[in-house]
C-alpha cells in the first residue's frame, strides 16, 4: 500500500491521535486511510506494529501530485491509498479526503484541508448491517439506493405491530425500543 507524504502545518491535540496496527509500512508524514479515518503518520512504522495517526480534521497539509488536482480553491481532493495517488474526481478505490486551500504550483505542490474521516468511494455498497458507528459514517446521496423497501419497523430499536391511524410512538425503557401506542380521545 502506497501512502502520500504530507507536511503538517499545525500541532496535534492528544484527542486527535489514534494508535492503530499498521496494515502496511508507513513513514512519518504518510497519508493513511484506516477504517473511516484519514490520518497522517506521526512516526515510521513497520507492518503489524503500532502506528500513531493524527486524525483531526480542519487542518491544512501540503501535498505533491503530478496528476491534475487542486486546480481551484475549494475543489475536492480524492486519494487512492493503494497507489498513493491524488485525484480531482471520485472513482473506484478513491476516497474524498479534503478540499483544496491553495492551488497546485509549478512544483506540483498544493495545500488541502483534510477531513477527519473519509467519504466512501463511489463504488462502495453498504448494507444496514455494515453500519456500526453512525458518528463516523459519511454517505453521499449518489451512494444511496434501494431505500424503497426500508420500513420504519426495520430499525433495530423499533417494535411496531398493527399500526392504525392516529397511533403514536412511545419509548419503552424496559425493552429499549420505540413502540406504537393507540391514542385515546
Amino acid at each position: 500500500m502506497a501512502n502520500a507524504n504530507v507536511n503538517q502545518n499545525m500541532k496535534e491535540r492528544k484527542s486527535d491521535i489514534l494508535v492503530v496496527t499498521a496494515a502496511a509500512a508507513a513513514s512519518e508524514g504518510d497519508l493513511v486511510i484506516f477504517g473511516p479515518w484519514v490520518g497522517v503518520a506521526l512516526h515510521d512504522a513497520l507492518i503489524n506494529t503500532p502506528l500513531s495517526l493524527y486524525v483531526g480534521g480542519d487542518k491544512e497539509y501540503d501535498a505533491y501530485s503530478t496528476v491534475a488536482v487542486a486546480a481551484t480553491v475549494g475543489a475536492s481532493i480524492y486519494y487512492n491509498p493503494t497507489t498513493g495517488v491524488f485525484a480531482a474526481s471520485g472513482g473506484a478505490g478513491l476516497y474524498l479526503i479534503g478540499y483544496t486551500t491553495v492551488i497546485k504550483n509549478s512544483d506540483n505542490v498544493f495545500r488541502f484541508e483534510k477531513l477527519r474521516s473519509h467519504v466512501l468511494p463511489t463504488d462502495t455498497t453498504i448494507t444496514l448491517s455494515d453500519i456500526t458507528d453512525l458518528a463516523s459514517l459519511t454517505v453521499t446521496m449518489s451512494q444511496v439506493s434501494d431505500l424503497d423497501d426500508l420500513a420504519f419497523a426495520d430499525l433495530a430499536d423499533v417494535n411496531v405491530a398493527g399500526v392504525t391511524n392516529n397511533d403514536t410512538l412511545k419509548y419503552d425503557s424496559a425493552t429499549s425500543k420505540w413502540i406504537d401506542v393507540a391514542v385515546t380521545d
